[in-house]
């Protein structure tokens, strides 16, 4: 499972590196990611429900966690390694 930091970053800044690290999880087979994104106004919060909303291979498993209100935990849903290994050659 990867584990995407952003808490305490401006939203640009955390917009950027969350879908620069969503499309590397998924081009790396990761099933599960939970975004650390605090709790504070929700904007960063809302900013992950938003973008994740927009990715077609993504989906909120969990708004908040048991454990922390502030991650949230997406499943992704990457190629088979072979669908993978052929578009990365390409």
């Amino acid at each position: 499972m990867k584990i995407i930091y952003i808490r305490l970053k401006r939203y640009e800044e955390a917009r950027t590196q969350f879908l620069s690290e969503m499309n590397k999880a998924f081009l790396e087979g990761e099933t599960i990611v939970e975004v650390v994104h605090g709790i504070g106004t929700f904007a960063l919060k809302n900013m992950v429900l938003n973008e994740t909303e927009k990715l077609n291979f993504a989906k909120i498993l969990t708004v908040y966690s048991e454990k922390n209100p502030g991650i949230t935990r997406i499943e992704l849903f990457p190629p088979d390694k072979l669908s993978l290994l052929r578009y990365l050659s390409d």
